[in-house]
């Protein structure tokens, strides 16, 4: 039983009116049938106060992304990793993110002094498993990209990291845990509230009684989608990427939570170690709904990688001394993923623009109140 009870008597979901609903039924996958339809306010930011205030679908999200935040708690405690409070500000940014990236670092000046808002803290991560003797760190916080936003990005977004002790295997072993424990949660404490949103609780049920997630080497990927137009492109050195097509076309051929593996190192951050006698990244990203959601890696372990990384992507190591001094003095072999809350919440409410999911507009062209 839903501890948000039926729904509509609660008053945390209304019905729609009749002619968007026969919009929606005419639009939705498999029939699914949602009651509440977002308002996409976000295109009108000056109104989307009321919008927020008064649409039942702002009352849905806040409930799951509270369930959401809730489980990850949760879930890292129980299995007795370390909450870290961290700062939004660094001078150690992780972009750029490798070649064919579209993640830019946001700049800020504060009192005179330039520094960046945080696209991650995982450095901060890496550094407090040292400080706990090897006990996995992780946090939930806002990260910010300077890319624009569209319908798969955002400008600021709520990420849910981890750093363990270990391998690519492990830290990808723990992702699909956390997401299976993560998603058994809300559906006990919010199932009504996702029938009402997403039309349907198939995908979740689906999740939750399949077995491991399906793998796919980068390799195997490109060779599946070789087919396929617009799926991989190459840059401008030669090196093949997925698209965002492409990976939809594998959502399609295995559905929801499909990892591809071992992506060229070239296309990932410095920080990631190289695969042994290849060319090869030991990382992994997982797939669901419009794409990736989650991102996993093992990091470079010795000084005299990082140097050589830095130096492979031209990247100035200045800012990362003292990142070197810590690979120099205490080596670790580490591995960690990032969770994007509200891509996950795409997935869980089926939706197709994640502008949809924040509760307030942020946009890099203008001053947002609130």
């Amino acid at each position: 039983m839903s501890r948000y009870g039926n729904s509509e008597r609660s008053g945390l979901i209304s019905a729609m009116p009749l002619e968007q609903a026969v919009r929606e039924l005419t639009i939705s996958e498999n029939n699914a049938f949602p009651r509440v339809l977002a308002p996409e306010s976000w295109r009108e930011p000056d109104s989307h106060l009321r919008a927020l205030l008064t649409e039942s679908w702002y009352k849905a999200i806040s409930a799951l992304t509270h369930e959401a935040i809730h489980a990850t708690y949760q879930f890292f405690y129980g299995k007795g990793f370390l909450a870290t409070a961290m700062p939004l500000t660094t001078g150690s940014i992780s972009s750029p993110m490798g070649l064919g990236s579209d993640s830019l670092p946001v700049r800020a000046v504060i009192q005179g002094l330039e520094t960046y808002l945080a696209d991650s803290m995982q450095f901060m991560l890496e550094l407090g498993t040292r400080i706990h003797g090897g006990r996995p760190a992780y946090y939930v916080m806002p990260t910010f990209r300077g890319e624009p936003a569209d319908e798969r990005h955002l400008t600021q977004f709520y990420h849910a990291e981890v750093e363990i002790v270990g391998g690519l295997n492990d830290v990808m072993l723990l992702a699909e845990e956390y997401i299976l424990a993560i998603t058994r949660n809300i559906f006990s404490a919010a199932s009504d509230i996702i029938d009402e949103v997403a039309g349907t609780t198939k995908h979740v049920e689906d999740l939750l009684t399949r077995g491991a997630f399906p793998r796919l080497r980068f390799e195997q990927a490109i060779e599946e989608l070789r087919t396929f137009d617009n799926a991989t492109e190459k840059l401008k050195d030669g090196t093949v990427r997925l698209t965002s097509y492409g990976e939809r076309r594998l959502i399609e051929n295995y559905g929801d939570f499909i990892w591809v593996t071992h992506m060229p190192w070239k296309t990932v951050p410095f920080y990631q170690a190289c695969e042994d006698g290849t060319s090869m990244s030991k990382s992994a990203d997982l797939l669901a709904g419009i794409g990736e959601i989650l991102g996993s890696g093992e990091r470079a372990t010795s000084e005299e990688d990082v140097l050589s990384n830095l130096a492979a992507q031209h990247i100035d190591p200045a800012p990362y001394d003292w990142y070197i001094q810590m690979k120099r003095e205490w080596p670790l072999r580490t591995s960690g993923f990032g969770l994007g809350l509200e891509r996950y919440l795409l997935w869980l409410t089926r939706t197709k623009d994640i502008r949809n999911i924040p509760l307030l507009v942020r946009n890099h062209d203008r001053v947002h109140k609130p």
